[in-house]
């Protein structure tokens, strides 16, 4: 099984916040997705999130409703989030998950889901 901490990443280009993600999205990877952004967020306080979920795998039932959960510090935060998946099934995922958030879900198109949170508002 793989480190958590070695299948999520994080990077800011262009006040968009990048967490990519891959493999199996256990409890244990969502909690470690949920810290970096956070991390992110406070140290630019950009709003803009992309989670590039592209090569993970659909998340367990216990690790989206552990989002769920943490999706209440999106609200507070008020921060905007556009999901990039791969495949019908994690895109149905990401909308039961994410559903309530300022969010979109994007196939296959960084380029796109970055486009539209610049567009969406600023980043500060």
């Amino acid at each position: 099984m793989e480190n958590s901490a070695d299948q999520v990443r994080a990077e800011v280009i262009g006040g968009v916040i990048f967490i990519r993600t891959h493999g199996h999205i256990s409890e244990d990877v969502v909690q470690q997705r949920h810290s970096l952004m956070l991390r992110s967020f406070d140290a630019t306080g950009f709003k803009n999130i992309l989670f590039d979920a592209r090569s993970a795998e659909c998340p367990s039932d216990a690790a989206s409703r552990l989002q769920k959960t943490l999706n209440a510090q999106f609200v507070e935060r008020d921060l905007r989030l556009a999901v990039v998946v791969s495949d019908s099934p994690m895109a149905y995922k990401a909308r039961q998950t994410f559903f309530g958030l300022h969010h979109r879900v994007f196939y296959d198109d960084v380029a796109s889901a970055a486009k539209w949170l610049q567009e969406s508002g600023d980043s500060d």
